[in-house]
């Protein structure tokens, strides 16, 4: 006999059943990569659109609220666009046109802001003309610079500083407007390497470039001039941006003392020429005579090592596994003739080097490394360190592979983050603790407890083995190929309306297990967060007082994309006969989520297969 639970279960495997999976498949690839990216063609795949026949772009969205869409677009002036903003509940506002607030050359600059005052979700159509050839979109949250009281004397029109000329065109010599405020002078100690993610090839000429991105960043994001203060092109030439000498706008939080240098193009799929990079070490070492900038990847980083250090983040894959080279040093691999007799003392070859700092966790993770933790301890593979003084840096030289760090200070939670070393390379694992009892024991093992049932017992066949990973970790997998980024949320089944849009009641804390052994626990909001090979996948989730669940996920290598799982409590579970009669007349198939990156609108619904239902045991 069936209890009213499992007549409300099944009544929601039936509403599921019914709804067409046309709603299901949706466009959702936007090319965007990185963070608070709406839309970006660069990240297409070869081949593929933005826009559908009819001129409909699939509907972005982003993880935190924004209250303006900038774009920057290379299109005839015939070409007309307009955009559209969505509270995430299908509710849309009313299309509106996209004035350009800046065109030259085919190249186009504008904004449209939220009617709101802020959103999630925006979606573009081509309402007249052809498609444009290149497209950029954010989400920006904050339209103005952070302003120092300190004046920059003589700031005025800027024409150079003190790069010489031989180096570096002056900022006349492409058209540059004069700065709009003053963003305050700084002393150089560090400096932080970009790519423009503009087109390559690119139809635009350098110059022109060099304009549509000033007026995109004063004109849109508020900003004092252009964010940059060098931007070398594919012909290897560099362009001043700002002066070297006054804070830039490259790196938030992070502009103090930093010069941005930025490789104009595109650099996920395509290399910088060789011309670029003898400019960039170029300006670097003039940056050290000059500025006394220490010529280390301490002191020089990719954009990325700021904000999460992931793959396909600024400045692309490219760029980013040769910074080495800027510096001084030869390219990221192995040496063809090594010294017969090494120094004992120097890194062993073959190994890795991992580095990173130690800082207080605020909730939004390397986003803000703000303060750091000096003299914390390190440890991984038997080997411990020391956070330094002052940075709190530490650094292990260690043989390819995936490590779990932990970190340990008085006053602080132990802290744990899995990073993957790579062979005769440098990769950042920089680790945050949070407040608390400085308790040092190692958490319990995820996998120990992942497939336990309430009475304690456990699936022997669930236990997680040797492979398992805690939180995965950015990186290669075993074919070489980046690792691609998932997250989402845990939640609670309770109607088919909680999944739409991943929206409904969310378990907090949730164990997340991914089908190639990556494990990862859910926040306190029940977001979770874990890195996986390319492909297809299955995520399943547990907590205590829900039935085990499941999702199948589709990530692409070095891509990201948003999956949700759907627990069901346990009062809603039936016997396996029930179960049965209502799948008989669902076709089983799941939703997989955008391939490269988040940034959809329209979300998978959870479908039975999805849900992937497994049965505690009874006893």
């Amino acid at each position: 006999m069936k209890t009213p639970a499992n007549q409300n279960f099944l009544r929601i495997l039936a509403l599921l059943s019914s709804m067409s999976l046309a709603a299901c498949i949706q466009p959702t690839q936007t090319g965007a990569l990185e963070e608070e990216q709406l839309y970006n063609t660069n990240g297409l795949q070869t081949g593929h659109s933005l826009f559908d026949s009819d001129g409909l772009a699939p509907a972005a969205s982003t993880t935190s609220p924004f209250i303006r869409v900038g774009l920057m677009w290379d299109a005839p002036k015939d070409t007309v666009l307009e955009g559209r903003f969505g509270d995430g509940e299908e509710n849309w506002s009313a299309w509106m046109p996209i004035e350009a607030y800046w065109s030259e050359e085919g190249a186009h600059a504008g904004h449209l802001n939220a009617p709101e005052n802020t959103s999630q979700v925006f979606q573009l159509r081509v309402l007249a003309g052809p498609a444009p050839s290149y497209l950029f979109a954010e989400g920006i949250d904050q339209v103005a610079e952070a302003i120092s009281v300190e004046a920059v004397e003589g700031y005025g029109r800027l024409e150079q500083a003190l790069a010489p000329s031989s180096l570096v065109n002056s900022r006349s010599s492409w058209g540059a407007r004069s700065p709009s405020c003053s963003s305050g002078s700084h002393s150089i100690y560090r400096s932080t390497i970009h790519h423009t993610d503009t087109p390559i090839p690119d139809s635009i000429t350098p110059a022109a470039r060099m304009r549509q991105m000033q007026d995109y960043h004063m004109n849109t994001k508020g900003w004092c001039d252009i964010g940059y203060h060098f931007i070398v092109d594919r012909d290897g030439v560099a362009w001043q941006g700002r002066s070297e000498t006054v804070i830039g706008a490259h790196v938030a939080s992070n502009n103090t003392g930093n010069v941005g240098i930025s490789f104009m193009g595109s650099y996920n799929s395509t290399s910088p020429t060789q011309g670029q990079m003898d400019k960039a070490k170029s300006l670097l070492a003039w940056l050290n005579s000059t500025h006394s900038l220490d010529l280390d990847r301490s002191h020089v980083k990719g954009h990325r090592e700021y904000r999460g250090n992931n793959a396909g983040d600024c400045p692309g894959d490219k760029i980013y596994s040769r910074i080495g080279e800027l510096l001084g040093g030869e390219s990221n691999t192995p040496d063809p003739d090594p010294d017969p007799d090494p120094d004992p003392e120097e890194t062993t070859p073959g190994n890795g080097t991992v580095q990173g700092v130690v800082f207080v966790d605020t909730g939004v993770g390397t986003s803000d490394m703000s303060t750091r933790i000096s003299g914390a301890s390190v440890s991984a593979n038997g080997q411990n360190t020391v956070a330094g003084t002052g940075d709190a840096m530490w650094t292990m030289s260690l043989p390819a592979g995936t490590y779990t760090f932990a970190a340990t200070a008085d006053g602080y939670d132990r802290g744990t983050r899995s990073c993957t070393v790579l062979a005769n390379q440098e990769v950042w694992c920089s680790i945050g603790l949070n407040a608390g009892s400085g308790d040092s024991n190692p958490e319990e093992d995820p996998g120990e407890d992942y497939d336990s049932d309430s009475d304690g017992s456990s699936e022997s066949e669930e236990t997680a083995d040797s492979t398992g990973v805690w939180g995965g970790a950015p990186g290669l997998d075993d074919n070489g190929q980046p690792k691609g980024r998932i997250y989402g949320y845990v939640l609670e089944m309770i109607s088919a309306s909680d999944f739409d849009q991943c929206e409904g009641n969310r378990v907090p804390k949730a164990l997340v297990r991914s089908d190639s052994g990556e494990w990862v626990k859910a926040d306190d909001d029940g977001l979770f967060e874990i890195w996986v090979p390319g492909g297809a996948h299955t995520l399943f989730a547990k907590s205590a007082g829900y039935l085990d669940g499941g999702w199948p996920c589709t990530v692409a290598p070095g891509g990201e994309t948003i999956c949700c799982i759907g627990l069901a409590p346990e009062t809603l579970q039936g016997t396996a006969n029930d179960v049965s009669e209502a799948q008989e007349d669902m076709e089983l198939t799941g939703c997989a989520s955008a391939p490269m990156n988040s940034s959809a609108g329209v979300l998978p619904l959870l479908l039975l297969a999805g849900l992937a239902l497994r049965r505690r045991k009874t006893r």
